[in-house]
């Protein structure tokens, strides 16, 4: 009770005084399960948050049982209660992180070792063209040129070793049949014991930077040309002055 509540082993607290460690957002539905009274199985059931007595605002999942007088009043209530905090902190992380990858503009995808997609996000989507219902369990094969060409076994012996590879640049075939350049990073994915069961890519669609590169370069070995040819009529001139 001290762990959970604040209070001391052997501290006598009423139904009342007990309410009152219920966060005030929460008291409303504590309110309702009192009045509901109990479940079609006999019992109670309730998720709040609790404030310690030393501030501390806790998650709580619990059942239990009342006992009402005639009037249908509760004057007692029994139950076991278990603090689920860091499980709710950890959904909300999950939470958070799902929100992030979703909503990035980069495609974010995971595959079995074998290449079948696990995850697509939206990113994904709009690089590809591809929704994740299109992809969830299909190669990623489905998205490399008739000519593609990779070392699969240096790629996934780095891979399954750990090692993350950066800026892995390739050519990918989108669902319209577009030819677009991609730029990747691959890392490994992990389960609780450290053995690698997947892999993680981060891909961006470069292929206007590798147009304007392309034309940058283009651009320049014309004006060479340009600088070349006047430094020739230049020197032609001068032979025949």
């Amino acid at each position: 009770m001290k762990a959970f509540f604040g209070i001391l082993l052997g501290e006598h607290v009423t139904l009342a005084e007990a309410l009152t460690f219920i966060h005030p957002d929460d008291r409303g539905s504590v309110e309702d399960v009192l009045q509901l009274g109990p479940q079609p199985n006999g019992d109670l059931q309730w998720e709040w948050r609790i404030v310690r007595r030393d501030g501390q605002t806790r998650w709580h999942q619990g059942r239990g049982r009342v006992s009402r007088n005639a009037e249908g009043k509760v004057v007692t209530a029994h139950g076991v209660t278990r603090d689920i905090t860091d499980q709710k902190c950890a959904l909300e992380v999950r939470g958070r992180l799902a929100a992030v990858v979703e909503s990035s503009m980069d495609g974010i995808i995971s595959a079995t070792l074998e290449g079948k997609v696990l995850t697509w996000n939206r990113g994904a989507e709009s690089i590809f063209g591809y929704t994740a219902s299109e992809m969830l369990g299909e190669s990623v094969a489905r998205l490399h040129p008739s000519d593609f060409k990779a070392d699969f076994s240096s790629l996934g012996h780095r891979i399954t070793r750990g090692d993350s590879i950066e800026h892995l640049e390739a050519e990918r075939i989108t669902k319209d049949g577009r030819r677009i350049a991609v730029s990747m990073t691959l890392s490994p994915m992990m389960d609780g014991t450290g053995i690698v069961i997947g892999i993680s890519a981060v891909a961006r669609d470069v292929t206007k930077v590798k147009l304007l590169e392309a034309k940058l370069r283009q651009a320049e070995k014309m004006e060479a040309i340009g600088l070349l040819a006047g430094g020739v009529a230049h020197d032609f001139n001068n032979l025949l002055t």
